[in-house]
């Protein structure tokens, strides 16, 4: 029996054909090879030759040669070869083919073989079988996370904005509340600039009367009236007990398209819920509940607050640079945008200027309404170049600039800036105008006071 055992291991040593295929290289491959046909022709040969040895039990050499102990063969002896998947096709119907005849045999011969457990009978007991599988399973890059088809598909619905401008369908917007009671008036109010500050908790009022929580209110809920009237669908957002300018959601997020980043908010209060710092959370809680994909979070040391960003067309979106704003956060947004393939360009505010929205705000696909005292010179070469038609706020009512496209050529802006509001419409832009001059006293307006999700294109 030795010597029959060691004829039929000898298929694998054979002296005729072996040399042939190791092609004389008998040394441990760098590289996993392979089987291709050339190596099962040369076990079809061993075969023939020795298939009467096999008579008695009813089988083949090649049943004999399992899968594993040919590819080890092979890969010590490094045989170059061109094999195609055909090639695993092959062996694999014979394997599988073999495992029937198996079954319609003996059942001593079958646990004869089953006792032989170094030599796997099946083709799932081998590396084949794994590569024979997955060859089927192909991914698909496109179409892109952003498209369309690939947002209802796997979000629900189109997510995200690319222009700031097209009809407003969700936006996100916070009532003043209990946290308004932060703002205590005794031992905070600083005569040389006539406002209250808490420079410790991190939060200012920018009047020398304190807040009115119930006109604050009114002058709210007149904007969720308004902006509900436009069609648009509203949600809410908390906010931490002691962050008074949480009114202010613009902030606390981006909107990109097929989804949102998240802001990192720059004053945070000695206490650990004084200051805006912390909005982060509530918002991220939020978005998942609405099942808003979240692009991004900013982390690191980086600062971005979502005020000081614009769309100016769906492939330039500009970044108002400020103390509010540092390099660390605007790269990461850069990051995200790029992979949509559109373009960052940084503005430089000037002095303590805190964002964007208080210089500029796109109010249709080819018009911008700015405050020029906050911008450099060279950004209206820049709307020059894609375009867009600067409409100048009147010089008395700078807080005008700081309105809201509910739809194209269609703004709700704050009530009192008559001459803007002529500019506008001369220009061919709708208007509805509401009060907010309280909360102007907050430190923002309109603008500031939602964060749009889903806009159409």
């Amino acid at each position: 029996m030795q010597a029959k055992s060691a004829r039929r291991n000898d298929c694998l040593t054979g002296r005729e054909e072996y040399p042939t295929i190791a092609r004389g290289k008998m040394q441990p491959p760098d590289q996993p090879t392979i089987v291709s046909g050339e190596a099962t022709h040369w076990c079809e040969r061993r075969v023939a030759r020795h298939r009467h040895r096999d008579a008695a039990e009813h089988r083949t050499l090649l049943d004999r040669v399992t899968l594993p102990t040919l590819l080890s063969a092979c890969a010590f002896a490094r045989i170059d070869t061109d094999a195609t998947s055909a090639g695993w096709t092959t062996l694999g119907n014979r394997a599988c083919a073999r495992d029937n005849a198996h079954d319609e045999q003996p059942s001593m011969l079958r646990s004869q073989r089953m006792d032989t457990s170094e030599r796997p009978s099946t083709l799932r007991h081998t590396e084949a079988y794994y590569h024979l599988v997955l060859e089927r399973m192909i991914p698909k890059a496109e179409p892109a996370f952003e498209a369309p088809e690939m947002q209802e598909r796997v979000w629900g619905r189109r997510w995200g904005v690319e222009n700031d401008v097209g009809r407003l369908r969700l936006c996100v917007v916070h009532r003043p509340g209990d946290e308004m009671l932060t703002v205590q008036p005794e031992g905070h109010y600083d005569p040389t600039i006539g406002a209250y500050i808490d420079e410790e908790n991190q939060w200012y009022w920018r009047d020398s009367n304190p807040p009115d929580l119930t006109r604050m209110q009114a002058e709210h809920d007149a904007l969720v009236t308004a902006l509900r009237a436009e069609g648009v669908e509203v949600v809410s957002v908390d906010c931490p007990p002691r962050d008074p300018h949480a009114v202010f959601t613009r902030d606390m997020a981006v909107a990109v398209k097929g989804g949102a980043v998240v802001c990192r908010l720059g004053l945070v209060g000695r206490h650990p819920q004084a200051g805006r710092r912390g909005e982060e959370a509530f918002i991220t809680r939020l978005l998942a509940e609405l099942g808003m994909p979240i692009l991004h979070t900013i982390h690191g040391t980086g600062l971005l607050e979502g005020g000081s960003v614009c769309w100016l067309n769906d492939s330039t979106v500009a970044v108002g640079m400020s103390y509010r704003q540092n390099e660390a956060g605007v790269r990461q947004l850069e990051a995200v945008l790029a992979e949509q393939g559109v373009r960052l360009v940084r503005v430089p505010l000037p002095g303590y200027a805190l964002h964007l929205d208080g210089a500029c705000v796109m109010v249709d696909y080819d018009k911008a309404l700015i405050n020029l005292t906050r911008l450099p010179y060279w950004f209206l070469d820049l709307l020059r170049e894609l375009d867009i038609q600067p409409i100048h706020v009147w010089p008395t009512e700078p807080q005008a600039v700081n309105c809201l496209a509910v739809r194209p050529a269609r703004v709700i802006m704050p009530a009192g800036c008559p001459r803007t509001r002529e500019r506008l419409e001369a220009a061919g832009i709708e208007t509805v105008e509401i009060p907010y001059d309280e909360i102007f006293k907050n430190g923002g307006g309109i603008h500031c006071s939602t964060l749009p999700l889903i806009r159409d294109p």
